[in-house]
């Protein structure tokens, strides 16, 4: 089942409004078309089972489209209610300012020059738990969205899967000058023959949280995600497999994950944190990632990424990398500073395989002084706060790239402990992360408290009422500690999921008082059987709220 959301409390709620009407497809009408020109703003159209032929118009309407999925959320209804274009782009929304809401569809085989499946201009969409396949723009380098396009919009996008998706620009998903929430999405097999793989997002403020990319094709930048002068986050995601090839070498961008800037003028910052970006490849420039001007690339996992030059990350401007674990790239250096004046600090570069006579950072005769401190770098830094020693992690075969410590039971304490730069406070004593006691730990686990990280206008999907939760340990070889905790009473439910989105098991649901709640969840799916080794995800919803965590089940 794909990710149970409370947001179907809330449409079930509409549906039952005295305010707004339900337009039954086919029982009231024959088409979908049929019943937009006959729906008011505010009015529900719910979709039955079976496969429409349409191009819809929106005629200004702020409308709901749900298939039979939201009354019980089944997600066979997904697979059953299939959209498909009749002639172009499925959904065309112009200047819908209110809102269009569409939920719980299969769409495949859609066709327009911008936005294969969707096209919103002016528009406020929200797009939930809908299955996109072989959806693509067309058109000679013009094509743009290859299953959704957004210009001057504010997008939301949750809880969809989107395969074999293909446009010029933005393999899934193309915006522009828009606000973007992208949650909770997988993304697999998509590609862009020019920019961004799965995303390409171009002036936004993004939100690009608890994803799953995985081996999409860039074939001129950004193998997953191209992100050029916007402003937001990009955290929590995984980012696995993804490839930019440029195929005629003329390309002047880069990064086999993602390829991103930040605002091109102002304060602004574009921020990469809290990622998994692993073994991802560009034939150029950047395998893990590349950055320009305005870009924090903080608290990341960046491991056995590969390319030519910079094969975890291809540096273009004035980027911050603090606190990043980067280990297992190969490529001739493994951060290749092609112009401007990084930050380089905190990190723990280690195993890294260079070409020939390569140094792990490579700068090249252009304006710009890297400023490169308090890192563990295996070949050194000529600055003294940097030093060269085994940082010792704790199992490197099982990805888990924690810090040893006594102090959580391992047999050695990490020198990467306690050893960051002063201008990064970490006080919390936590064998998950943080482990020392006053300076930063050095690390992808370690720094300081970050700042804010919602957008405004994003919809209030994370609970505040939460103020602690812990997964530990993590990784986990037989059975994992969930710990909650809110300041009052809630129905709450607590549930793991696959990487592919299938419900693995239900391990709360209820009323839940207020302070700890501590759950375990053995590795076993409801029939009882154990699962393999993989990740997963815990999903904690509250309400119309929901968290995601991931774990790591390793036998």
């Amino acid at each position: 089942m794909k990710f149970f959301i409370a947001f179907i409390n809330l449409l079930l709620i509409c549906l039952n409004s005295t305010s707004a009407d339900i337009l039954d497809v086919p029982i009231n009408f024959t088409t979908i078309q049929q019943a937009i020109d006959s729906c008011n703003s505010g009015d529900t159209i719910l979709v039955a089972p079976g496969e429409y032929r349409e191009s819809l118009v929106m005629r200004r309407k702020s409308i709901v489209f749900a298939s039979h999925y939201i009354l019980q959320a089944d997600s066979n209804k997904i697979d059953s209610t299939v959209l498909k274009s009749s002639n172009g782009t499925i959904f065309n929304a112009d200047s819908c300012v209110d809102s269009m809401i569409i939920i719980g569809f299969k769409i495949e085989g859609s066709d327009g020059d911008q936005g294969g499946a969707v096209y919103a201009y002016n528009t406020k969409v929200n797009i939930r738990n809908n299955y996109f396949y072989f959806s693509g723009a067309g058109g000679w380098r013009t094509g743009r969205g290859g299953a959704i396009y957004a210009l001057e919009s504010d997008l939301y996008i949750a809880e969809n899967r989107f395969e074999y998706c293909s446009a010029d620009y933005g393999g899934a998903v193309y915006a522009n000058n828009s606000v973007t929430v992208i949650k909770n999405n997988f993304f697999r097999y998509n590609h862009a023959q020019e920019e961004g793989g799965a995303l390409r997002m171009g002036a936004c403020k993004v939100n690009i949280e608890n994803n799953t990319f995985t081996q999409n094709w860039g074939f001129r930048s950004g193998g997953a995600i191209l992100c050029g002068n916007s402003e937001g986050f990009i955290r929590n995601n995984i980012i696995l497999e993804n490839i930019y090839v440029d195929l005629d070498s003329a390309g002047s961008d880069y990064g086999g994950g993602i390829s991103c800037s930040g605002p091109n003028a102002g304060t602004a910052t574009l921020r990469i944190l809290d990622n998994l970006i692993e073994k991802n490849t560009a034939y150029s420039g950047g395998g893990g990632l590349t950055t320009g001007n305005n870009v924090l690339v903080q608290n990341n996992l960046i491991i056995a990424n590969k390319d030519g030059l910079g094969s975890a990350i291809y540096v273009t401007g004035d980027t911050r990398i603090v606190n990043n674990t980067i280990y297992g790239n190969s490529g001739y250096s493994t951060i290749y500073i092609k112009s401007g004046g990084p930050e380089i600090t905190n990190n723990i570069i280690w195993e890294n395989k260079l070409s020939n006579e390569w140094k792990t950072i490579f700068k090249e005769p252009s304006p710009g002084i890297p400023v490169v401190t308090y890192n563990d770098i295996q070949d050194g830094y000529n600055d003294p706060s940097n030093f060269n020693s085994d940082p010792l992690f704790r199992n490197i075969l099982a990805n888990d790239f924690h810090l040893k410590t006594t102090a959580c039971g391992d047999n050695s304490d990490s020198p990467c402990i306690d050893s960051g730069s002063p201008f990064y406070t970490d006080s919390l004593l936590y064998c998950g992360a943080g482990l020392g006691s006053s300076l930063s730990d050095i690390g992808a686990y370690g720094g300081g408290i970050g700042a804010p990280t919602t957008l405004q206008n994003e919809p209030d999907i994370y609970p505040g009422e939460f103020e602690l939760i812990k997964v530990f340990p993590n990784p986990f070889n037989g059975q994992v500690k969930i710990e909650l905790s809110i300041d009052q009473p809630k129905n709450i439910s607590v549930s793991i999921y696959s990487l592919d989105g299938s419900t693995i098991r239900i391990l709360y649901k209820g009323q839940m008082i207020a302070g700890k709640k501590v759950l375990l969840w053995d590795g076993r799916n409801e029939q009882g059987i154990t699962v393999s080794s993989n990740v997963y995800f815990v999903q904690i919803a509250l309400d119309a709220k929901i968290y995601f965590k991931k774990l790591l089940l390793i036998k």
